[in-house]
C-alpha cells in the first residue's frame, strides 16, 4: 500500500522567539486536517490549506507503511 496519512498538530512552544504571535495554544493536543492520500506515479508534493489556522507553531506529520516523518512549521501572518 503506497497511501500516506498526513495531519497537523499545534505545537507547544514554551519560550517562543521575541515578537512571535502565538495564538494556537487552545488547539494543542488536537489533530488538524487529517488526510489519507495516495500519490499517483510522478507526483511528489501535497498542499494543506492552513489559511484558517491561527498564528503559532505546528508539527506536520506524514505516515507511510514504514515510517512516520514530521516537520516543525511556524505560521505567521
Amino acid at each position: 500500500d503506497d497511501s500516506m496519512k498526513i495531519w497537523m498538530e499545534a505545537g507547544l512552544f514554551k519560550n517562543p522567539p521575541s515578537g512571535a504571535s502565538v495564538k494556537n495554544q487552545s488547539l494543542y493536543g488536537k489533530t488538524l486536517n487529517p488526510l489519507t492520500i495516495k500519490l499517483n506515479t510522478g507526483e511528489n508534493s501535497v498542499s494543506i490549506n492552513a489559511t484558517s489556522f491561527p498564528n503559532g507553531f505546528y508539527r506536520v506529520y506524514v505516515a507511510t507503511m514504514r515510517d512516520t516523518l514530521y516537520e516543525n512549521i511556524w505560521i505567521k501572518r
